[in-house]
Parts: structure tokens; sequence; C-alpha cells
């Protein structure tokens, strides 16, 4: 096997990439191990005349990210090691601050981060990324922030197996939370910068996401690296080792190379890593879902204990919603809704959806805000009370907007159960004759509805309040990936009665319909799908009730 390297490609950049397959291969190679991997160690003479004119920088690349011959990477174990860059993070007092750029690619996902906090200072929006999906800080410039160098910049604490930031020194508002698992070096610069310092890592959460943190300075990105690999043990760089140890490696390569011994500089062009829940579906009704859905210990849903079992409670949050008219007065970046258009309810994920900026909010009694942006329709039900099955089941899903409430999500949820002859007030503003499909993936509404309505049939008159209602309380994760957690449900405890017809359009919808292709129909024989997720472990959670003051509800 010969590797070969498009030389107008060489010419034309000001860089060479290097990659890495996998951490735990060894890049320092003897001339008889590549004779083994079958690999010419003889690079053509016009491909490195190409680099060495083109990266003036290689061994200085080399040098930082440790892929000389005197390099190596270093197997990381359960001890701390004594290094000027390492902060020991397993202490009770160890912790980190300082000044980091962070980009990731789930930024502009609505699913995972919020579009905009607006209640305090410390703002960003999520869906307004810049080059590399960095997202930018909206303090800046700050004449009371000195240190808030540019618009990239939010500061970063590690405390407590936590790395949060926030978008000034002292604020108290956590824009985005991370539990890392997993620290390693990249080969990226800081955004929009003139100085080409790889300054970049990648930290790992335990969603599995992928987070890429930049500092403005080599110095205080090998201090956060180092300490990270350190802390969640991963394989250390070469230059988080104490000098010593480097000082060993570089003579025993030097007397290795007294004695004739030959390495070579070896490329490496990786396959993309494998994401988590790539194309999931309910196939398997989440069994093979991965990371933590997996992995989680508080995941929805769940089977709900009958009443008297459950923890009573006086306490119930505020439920305000407003009428949403199909009429659209602004876009999203997602292009989800778009200004002047009308609403939609889509076929996405499985399931049929409806998105809107702000449909209401539910205000938690610790202060918290969260605004409804989403509902998602399950048929059948994914929440069961006592083993008992439901035909369908309502999620609305709001995401926190106040403060250190961004990373949380509050689902308030409406099961039904079949009864011939019942219309339910909501639904029959969704039109149910005419619902998206897997090929027809999304239909317009045309009249404005109000989440309430849920509750009451076709022939009560306007309803513009929420009543009050008894329901279920838990602390849970999103039904479907990431499964996020940090997410608490507001459960209605009476299931509602509603139509077969109505229950029955709702499946259909999950089939492949008939459509047509060259000019004849093509009939489609599949079974309506099931979007549900399996019940999941309660792992001890408490589960309380709130009884209503009304009868019967």
């Amino acid at each position: 096997m010969k590797f070969t390297i498009n030389l107008n490609f060489l010419k034309k950049t000001s860089f060479v990439f290097f990659f890495l397959l996998n951490l735990s291969i060894i890049f320092s190679l003897k001339s008889e191990d590549l004779d083994d991997l079958n690999v010419e160690t003889d690079f053509d003479p016009d491909i490195e005349e190409a680099i060495n004119e083109e990266s003036k920088n290689i061994e200085a690349f080399f040098d930082a990210y440790n892929l000389m011959e005197m390099g190596s990477v270093a197997k990381n174990n359960t001890n701390t090691i004594k290094s000027k860059y390492i902060v020991d993070l397993k202490s009770p007092k160890g912790e980190l601050n300082g000044w980091l750029a962070v980009s990731n690619t789930k930024f502009i996902d609505p699913n995972i981060f919020p579009s905009e906090i607006s209640e305090s200072n410390d703002t960003v929006d999520f869906k307004k990324v810049e080059g590399g999906s960095f997202i930018v800080n909206k303090n800046f410039p700050n004449k009371d922030e000195k240190e808030l160098k540019n618009k990239y910049s939010f500061y970063f604490h590690f405390k407590n197996g936590l790395v949060y930031f926030t978008g000034t020194k002292k604020s108290v508002n956590v824009l985005a939370s991370l539990k890392p698992i997993n620290a390693e070096n990249n080969f990226y610069s800081y955004p929009n910068s003139k100085n080409s310092t790889l300054s970049c890592f990648n930290l790992k959460d335990e969603s599995g996401m992928t987070w890429n943190l930049c500092a403005d300075n080599i110095k205080t990105k090998y201090k956060w690296l180092c300490s990270l690999e350190n802390y969640t043990g991963s394989y250390l760089d070469s230059f988080c080792l104490p000098e010593n140890s480097g000082n060993k490696n570089k003579q025993n390569s030097t007397s290795s190379n007294k004695k004739g011994k030959r390495f070579r500089k070896l490329l490496i062009i990786p396959t993309e890593t494998r994401k988590c829940n790539a194309n999931w579906n309910y196939k398997q009704f989440g069994n093979d879902w991965e990371c933590t859905c997996a992995e989680g210990k508080h995941q929805s849903p769940i089977d709900l204990p009958s009443k008297n079992k459950a923890l009573p409670t006086r306490m119930k949050p505020l439920f305000i919603y407003e009428n949403v008219h199909p009429l659209l007065s602004e876009s999203t970046i997602d292009g989800l809704l778009v200004q002047n258009e009308n609403l939609k309810i889509f076929y996405k994920s499985g399931a049929l959806r409806i998105f809107h900026s702000y449909m209401g909010k539910i205000v938690t009694i610790d202060g918290g805000v969260y605004h409804s942006e989403e509902i998602v329709i399950h048929t059948p039900a994914e929440h069961t009370i006592e083993g008992k099955k439901f035909a369908m089941e309502v999620q609305i899903i709001h995401y926190g907007k106040s403060k250190g409430d961004i990373s949380k999500q509050v689902v308030l949820s409406f099961l039904f159960y079949e009864k011939p002859g019942v219309f339910n007030k909501f639904f029959e503003k969704l039109d149910y004759y005419n619902l998206p499909n897997e090929i027809d993936d999304f239909k317009d509404l045309r009249e404005k509805f109000f989440i309430p309505e849920l509750f009451y049939n076709n022939e009560e008159g306007d309803i513009n309040f929420t009543k009050d209602f008894s329901f279920y309380s838990y602390e849970g994760s999103l039904t479907f990936p990431p499964c996020t957690e940090r997410t608490t449900y507001f459960i209605a405890a009476t299931p509602i009665p509603i139509s077969s017809t109505v229950i029955g359009m709702f499946k259909e919808a999950l089939r492949k319909p008939d459509y047509i292709s060259g000019g004849k129909i093509i009939k489609s024989y599949e079974q309506p799908k099931l979007n549900n997720r399996k019940i999941q472990d309660r792992n001890g959670r408490k589960i309380t009730y709130y009884q209503s003051k009304l009868k019967g509800i």
C-alpha cells in the first residue's frame, strides 16, 4: 500500500492536513515496523519538497502534537500526573476557569439548544453561529469586562465534574453545561485568528456530543486539555508529561538513531467517526438507541403508579398559553418557520410535530421559565398508568429560557383513550383528514389553536383559559434521541376520550401512502408504524401527584 498526495492541492494550500485514525496508534514507527505494515517508508521527493515549501511550520507542528520521532502518546492511568500544565481536577478543590471559544454542530438544533436567551444580559442565539459553528457572545464589547477580548469568548468553569460557561466572568447565568468523558487534541485554530497556532481541542460529553473549545493562547489550551485528559483518563499528549519524561524519550530516540534505526512520519487518513443514534427510528421501540438513551438513569417514558401510591403535593406551576395563529409573524434560521407563511404540521423523525417560536409558557415553582415550542404526537401513548396502555399521547415540549435553565426542558403530556363519537376541540383544528406522511412531509395549518383545548370536546364554545387539572410529575428525559435528561414531566392524570376516527387517521399518517409513479398508482401494503419508546426503569425516582380542586379533573 502506497500513500499518494495530490501536488496541485499542496501547492494551492498554505498548510497540510494530518489526521489521526486512532489515538492508541503510536506515530513513531521504526522502519522495520513500517515494512510489517506493508507501507512504503520513502515518500516521493516531489511530495517532500512540496511539504517543505508549503508548510514552514511543519516541524513546530509535529513538536506541538507529538508526531515527531521522539514523541509518543502516553496512556493515562488512574494516578494523577504532576505537570506544570495539569490541575488535579479529581481533588475536592480542583477547578479550572478561563476564557474559551466554543463550537458545536448541534447548536442549531432546537431540540437540543433553545433559540435565544432574552431574560438576562448574558445572551447568545444558538441558531446564529459563525464559521465552524462558533456561537457569538452578545456581551462583547463590554467596558466592565476587560478580559472579554473578542466576540467568540465565553467564561468557562470546571467544577464538581462539570464544564459550564457563562457570558461574563461574574455572571451566574449558565448558558450550557456538559459532563466530559473524553478529551483529545485537534488541528484547529482560534476562529478568525491571523495566528495559525493550533489552540483548540475536543471534549466529548456523556450524551455523545463533541464540543470544540479554543483558547486564544497555547498555554491556556495546554492547561485545559492536559487537565481534562488527566481527569477523564484519556491519552495524554507529550506536552502534558513532566519535562524529565520528555527528555528521557528524547534521549532514547537519539540513542536509537545513533544505532542506525530509521524513523518516518506516517500520514493516516481516517474514516468519519460514527455518531450516536445516526438514522434512528422506532422499529425496535428505542432498544437499539445508544449513548445517553442507553446509559441514562433518568429516562422516559415510565409506568406511572396509582395516585394513592404517588407522593401528594399541593405545589403546581403556572400554565400560561396563547392562541396560536396560523399565519406566522417571524422566520427562524432553520427554515421551519417562514414569515407570512402558514404554520405547518410536519412528519419528522417518525412522528407528527408542530414547531412554533412561542405557544405559551410554564413557570415552575422555583421561578424557572420555559417556552412552549414543539408539539409531538405519539400513537400509541408512551406513558402508562399502572401498566394500562393508551391510544395516543400529545407531548408539549417547553425549553428553558431563564437563568440556569436553558439546558433543561419541561414536557406537558396528555393521554387519550378511544371512545366512539367523541371529537376533540384541539384536533378538529388540525384537519386530521389531511395529515402529512413519509412522502408528503408537511401540511399547512389554517385555523388558530389553543393548547388547553385538548381538555374539551368539539361541542364546547371558545376557550381562553387553562383550567385546573390533576397531574403526575417526575424528572425524566426527552423520549427520542438524544434522550436529553434534566427534563421535568407534568402528565395530566385523567386520560381524555377521543374518537376512534381521529386515532385511526393519526396512525395512518405514519404509514407510507400509495403514490403515483410513471402515471401508475403504486400500492403501499405497509402497515401503520408505531412511534412509542419502550417503558424505562424508574430507578428510584420520586413521582408526585397534584389533585385538582375541580371534581373529576
